[in-house]
């Protein structure tokens, strides 16, 4: 595991370890659907659903006027407020990861990416080798118990098995959970706990 990287620094790591790990059998990639190669102008739109919860109220306090100020203070209207804003967040951040695949801004670097996974399962293949794409749900569903990023999944799939690359799906293993609040380390972060262990799930 190596946080925050992406499809370039996987490629990379595969390389070096069938290079010095002459035993291995296998190989599994967990693939976060943001591991894909991000344009200088999505660079620009960043916007992570992990981070959601953790709302930019300071930059926006910042440009209140008196009255809000004022109004702020009361619990209602901050819980009120602080629901509004992140339902824009939310808006936002899927809003990215579809452009992530299916945006002509980022049409290029996909084609990258696409190409760095399929090097990865050759780079396997000719070192006798088996590599395994699991792809690994955000941890996230709406207030009616909806994942928005099937389509995703369904192109990183079709990728997968149009070059004979084993892949498998993990959504299915959550597909059940109304909310997916159970399997996130904390409100304020959803990165997967130990619940979210996808034998467990």
């Amino acid at each position: 595991a190596e946080a925050g990287a992406n499809i370039v620094e996987v490629n990379e790591i595969v390389s070096h370890i069938l290079n010095e790990e002459k035993q291995i059998k296998d190989i599994i990639y967990f693939y976060n659907i943001n591991d894909p190669i991000m344009s200088p102008k999505l660079m620009t739109e960043l916007s992570y659903i992990n981070d959601l919860q953790n709302i930019r109220l300071s930059k926006i306090e910042k440009k209140e006027t008196p009255i809000e100020k004022f109004l702020s203070k009361s619990t209602l209207i901050f819980l009120l407020r602080k629901t509004l804003i992140l339902r824009r967040e939310t808006k936002l951040a899927i809003k990215h990861y579809f452009k992530l695949y299916f945006d002509d801004s980022n049409k290029e670097e996909l084609k990258i990416s696409t190409n760095l996974l399929i090097d990865i399962d050759k780079m396997a293949k000719q070192n006798n080798v088996r590599f395994c794409v699991v792809i690994y749900p955000l941890l996230y569903k709406d207030i009616f118990g909806r994942y928005p990023f099937i389509p995703i999944h369904d192109f990183i799939q079709k990728i997968c098995k149009e070059n004979g690359i084993l892949c498998i799906d993990a959504y299915p293993a959550f597909k059940k959970y109304r909310s997916m609040k159970r399997f996130i380390v904390h409100p304020v972060d959803h990165h997967p706990n130990g619940l979210s262990k996808i034998g467990r799930a």
